[in-house]
């Protein structure tokens, strides 16, 4: 393995599942973050080192999960990071997810460096510390912005909080995607069916105090989610994907 792939373990806990003894989509993402923030540690690029060199800060714009199968309490889950080479100001970092020598899914989530002064987006295709070809292996899966359907109905109106937020000041992404699936209801959903595809886009920063606006639509068997501010902006987009565990 090289520099561009870093591989992490971890065992679900009960504190990551959800009453169907299912990985919950946000414990999920927390080891997808953690996985990929620890490879960039090791270039020499995680959140310390870009502010020093480059005054800047990674910002995540889009996390797309496919899984094969759920992943179960007590499941211990390898993570496989691997870093693409930066096209203009993006850059895709993927994961492979394995129990045992299965694979049970597959991330790919888009970065950017956003200058901390100006909010801008830097290039990275001369960031050293990023690859300067695709290493072995790199998947070409892109994720693209979500396209709503044409029919979407208010399902909630969520205050944020204090406990919403994370380091940076600003809600975590993580909990965005709390936020989705609490829109989706998926404590409603029946057994035998699990969350199998979720992508999420972050739009605009929320911070505790506003109210988010959560908007629901249904479309060709995709659940999708739009949150916006009090004032209408954009925050986050989600589009959701259940099937049956039957067959599998």
């Amino acid at each position: 393995m090289d520099q561009w792939h870093y591989g992490m373990e971890y065992v679900v806990s009960s504190t990551d599942t959800d009453a169907a003894y299912e990985y919950r989509p946000s414990a999920l993402f927390v080891l997808l973050q953690k996985a990929i923030t620890t490879h960039a540690k090791l270039l020499g690029a995680d959140r310390d080192d870009v502010l020093a060199k480059y005054n800047s800060y990674w910002m995540v714009l889009r996390i797309f999960v496919h899984l094969n199968r759920p992943i179960i309490w007590g499941e211990k889950v390898r993570c496989l990071a691997t870093v693409r080479k930066p096209v203009g100001t993006r850059v895709y970092w993927d994961c492979d997810l394995y129990v045992g020598d299965t694979c049970v899914g597959e991330a790919s989530t888009i970065w950017v460096l956003a200058n901390r002064k100006t909010k801008r987006p830097m290039l990275l295709e001369s960031v050293p510390e990023l690859p300067t070809e695709n290493p072995q292996g790199a998947k070409d899966i892109t994720v693209a912005r979500i396209r709503f359907p044409e029919e979407m109905s208010l399902q909630d109106q969520r205050k944020l909080y204090y406990s919403d937020t994370d380091i940076n000041g600003h809600i975590s992404n993580i909990r965005y995607v709390d936020l989705a699936c609490d829109a989706a209801e998926l404590n409603l959903r029946p057994y035998g069916v699990f969350l199998q595809e979720i992508t999420m886009s972050y739009v605009g920063e929320c911070y505790a105090g506003e109210q988010l606006n959560i908007l629901r639509g249904k479309e060709d068997g995709f659940i999708y989610i739009h949150g916006s501010g009090p004032d209408g902006s954009d925050r986050f987009d989600c589009k959701i994907k259940m099937s049956s565990t039957e067959g599998l």
